[in-house]
């Protein structure tokens, strides 16, 4: 069985049924179905649209915060040119030696919301945090072509977003990302003050620079769980998330 997390994670979701609305838990199986089939390549694809070679993958992977007063992001995807950080369980950094220029990191939700605030910064939402990480992954912006920030949610979410009747809060941060990403660097300004970088680089210069590269991406549960190429596997779980999704 190939690792696709930590040994915690791995032992604490390996055996356990789908049985109640818990993220995590499902982006695992779902994960682990396409990881088995030695589909990393036809996961990545779908998630953003373009191929990718040798996509390194891993769940509830943290990417170093350059945030003062905030630990690390724990993302619950993180797919591409990615690779551990040495000394670490979950600990990803970018890998500028794959042939590819891009990785994907994804935040899910199923009937959550995403999170506002963290405990220094009131007007912080959790999209943005996901994004703001993705932003500075690499100091180095030639070695970036694409960076994509992708939101994973049940299809009755993203049917509401489509016809501008969102129930959630990440429908409506989403589509004002989506439409202006010049909002996302006047976000990032305006925390400065209470989230200041923790070392002394210009990060606002990459960001900017990086800004420009930033694709963002809706895909549901629904999609990923068709296109599971094991019968059973994709019956056990579109049967499961069906009858919990109701």
């Amino acid at each position: 069985m190939k690792k696709i997390c930590s040994k915690k994670l791995d032992d604490k979701f390996s055996s356990k049924q789908l049985e109640a609305k818990d993220e995590a838990l499902l982006v695992y199986k779902i994960v682990r179905a396409y990881s088995d089939a030695n589909e990393e390549k036809k996961l990545y694809e779908l998630l953003t649209g373009v191929s990718h070679n040798n996509p390194f993958l891993f769940l509830e992977a943290q990417p170093y915060s350059q945030r003062e007063y905030e630990g690390n992001t724990n993302l619950d995807l993180a797919m591409g040119s990615v690779k551990k950080r040495e000394g670490t369980e979950s600990g990803i950094q970018y890998d500028p030696k794959n042939q590819e220029k891009h990785f994907l990191f994804l935040e899910a939700k199923w009937d959550s919301d995403i999170s506002v605030g963290v405990k220094h910064c009131t007007i912080r939402n959790q999209l943005q945090r996901v994004i703001d990480n993705a932003l500075y992954f690499s100091f180095n912006p030639e070695s970036i072509d694409k960076i994509y920030v992708v939101l994973l949610t049940p299809k009755k979410y993203k049917d509401c977003y489509k016809k501008k009747l969102n129930s959630r809060f990440y429908g409506y941060k989403y589509g004002e990302y989506k439409s202006d990403p010049n909002i996302i660097l006047r976000e990032l300004e305006m925390i400065k003050l209470e989230l200041p970088w923790k070392e002394k680089r210009d990060l606002d210069l990459l960001i900017q620079q990086n800004i420009k590269k930033l694709i963002l991406n809706w895909v549901t549960f629904e999609e990923l769980i068709e296109k599971i190429t094991e019968n059973s596997i994709r019956e056990e779980i579109r049967t499961i998330y069906g009858q919990i999704n109701i």
